[in-house]
């Protein structure tokens, strides 16, 4: 009759292990240390959690080491991580070894230990970020133990809305995906760093920064990398555009003495950006001159500047051009014309404007 697991001598032999490593790691804390009856390595750089690891327990080969201990080696490996685990074993003489995991911590026992190595390969599952330290005790011979990082997931971009904005940034934006929480950067694409970043484990809200025309990677950089760049993170820049539309209107002020003709200038801004910055330009007739209280006339010409105007919101100038006894009988044509404007104006079809007056007496004045 075959007898359960436990009762046969390798259970027997494990069991053992487990109680005298449990004893022995209880009663002792211990520096970082190294045996020479037993090495335990670990991998070469960090590792993410949730990725399983190995760790390698070598026991070198002595017949001394044997003794005292009834020709049988118990040894035990338990991990400091929170929440970590190991999963499985695997060694270069499974005949003559057996192991067994209890929470955190793998027991083994050799029943055969002689001059050949021992190698046993321990698959740990990494559960909590930070470092770990893996302890190897061989019962009543010594230990070994090593330290592991174990780094937060990469974070992964599953999308961004909106999916584009104005090349002069201050865009509110929303990154969602996976790992996100702890970002300590937000970039759309090289060397543009987003501002206002706060993030959750699937969502950030960050303000854009400016940036030139053009499709860039949104990607999330915390402690456990920088997200890979993929079609669920672009983002479009769009040059910001400012469609101006510009009227002029025209009042003759008849008089003996002091006939003028009054022109309003008005300037549209249609959006869908705020305008920053436009200049627009009267011509006056031949030997035409000009007084404003608001542009600057000069040489033939008037010139009015506009500063900041919203998306749908109209300025006006104005200036006065004065009917001389040379000019009566003349035709007064005056055309205004956008010359400038930041940003870009994607309509020149109504950047201009032109009324006609015509004097046949200082006391009669047309304009249409």
């Amino acid at each position: 009759m075959s007898l359960p697991f436990a009762l046969t001598r390798r259970g027997l032999g494990v069991l053992a292990a487990a109680a005298v490593f449990a004893l022995t790691s209880a009663l002792i804390a211990v520096p970082a240390h190294a045996d020479a009856n037993v090495q335990i390595t670990g991998p070469a750089g960090p590792v993410t959690v949730g990725t399983p690891y190995a760790y390698i327990v070598t026991v070198p080969g002595a017949p001394a080491q044997a003794a005292g201990n009834n020709g049988q080696l118990d040894f035990g490996v338990d991990l400091t991580d929170p929440g970590g685990t190991f999963t499985a074993f695997t060694s270069n003489d499974p005949d003559r070894v057996n192991c067994q995991v209890i929470d955190a911590a793998m027991y083994c026992s050799d029943n055969s230990p002689g001059v050949t190595d021992l190698t046993v390969t321990l698959t740990a599952q990494p559960a909590t970020v930070g470092v770990t330290t893996a302890r190897v005790f061989l019962t009543n011979l010594g230990y070994a133990e090593t330290t592991t990082t174990i780094n937060p997931p990469a974070p992964r971009m599953t999308g961004v809305s909106p999916s584009s904005g104005s090349t002069a940034g201050g865009d509110s934006v929303t990154v969602t995906g996976t790992d996100l929480a702890g970002a300590t950067a937000i970039t759309f694409g090289a060397g543009h760093h987003a501002t206002a970043v706060s993030c959750s484990a699937t969502t950030c809200t960050a303000t854009s920064p400016a940036a030139p025309a053009g499709v860039v990677d949104v990607q999330v950089t915390t402690p456990g990398g920088t997200s890979t760049p993929s079609a669920a993170d672009r983002y479009t820049y769009v040059a910001p555009l400012a469609d101006l539309s510009v009227t002029l209107t025209a009042t003759a002020r008849p008089g003996l003495l002091n006939a003028r003709i009054d022109y309003v200038l008005k300037v549209t801004n249609h959006g869908p950006a705020a305008l920053t910055s436009a200049t627009v330009k009267a011509t006056l007739p031949t030997a035409g001159s000009a007084t404003s209280s608001d542009c600057t006339p000069v040489g033939g010409k008037v010139t009015c500047t506009l500063t900041t105007l919203a998306s749908g919101a109209s300025a006006t100038r104005h200036f006065t051009v004065p009917l001389g006894l040379l000019t009566l009988g003349l035709p007064y044509a005056v055309t205004a014309t956008r010359t400038a404007s930041t940003p870009t104006d994607p309509a020149t079809g109504n950047d201009s404007a032109t009324r006609s007056c015509t004097a046949i007496t200082s006391l009669i004045i047309h304009c249409s």
